[in-house]
């Protein structure tokens, strides 16, 4: 499996509207889910290890879905985002975690600097859609310079020059 099957799964999610067929059943508290994962991270679990891949994955899914939105080396440049992002967080965490966040836990709110780089993804998306160069040039600077904050500086210096 690699990073767009997991797009695939997490674009298909439980949380996304759809339910198993029969009689909904009562979806089990956040503890509960949260101690079925600390029962496969080991004896002393980083209890905030949860929530940064969480915003790791969730993120990269995220600059994954507006790359695919935009056209040029943009795209490029946001794809590669995301796969550093996902390669920084959940790296070493195995699939079978991954997989059961995607399917057990809802997206959580994206944090501010992840909400930046969407807007101005988005934002180029609209202007490369209507050709609207100036508008399109601003919402690329505004999209590297939240990438390069992100640390995702030279993968993302490559792709978009």
């Amino acid at each position: 499996m690699s990073f767009k099957t997991l797009i695939s799964i997490a674009e298909d999610g439980p949380w996304c509207g759809t339910h198993a067929p029969g009689r909904p059943r009562p979806r089990p508290s956040v503890v509960t889910e949260l101690s079925e994962f600390k029962k496969s991270a080991g004896p002393q679990p980083d209890p905030w290890a949860i929530g940064r891949i969480e915003v790791g994955l969730y993120g990269a899914i995220r600059l994954h879905q507006i790359g695919m939105t935009v056209t040029g080396p943009m795209a490029e440049a946001l794809s590669s985002g995301a796969e550093f992002l996902f390669d920084d967080t959940c790296g070493s965490v195995p699939l079978s975690e991954l997989i059961w966040i995607l399917l057990h836990l809802p997206p959580p709110p994206p944090p501010w600097w992840l909400q930046q780089i969407v807007v101005a993804g988005e934002m180029l998306a609209f202007a490369q859609a209507g050709q609207q160069e100036s508008l399109a040039a601003a919402a690329q600077r505004q999209a590297l310079q939240g990438l390069h904050a992100l640390g995702a500086a030279p993968a993302v210096a490559q792709t978009a020059a």
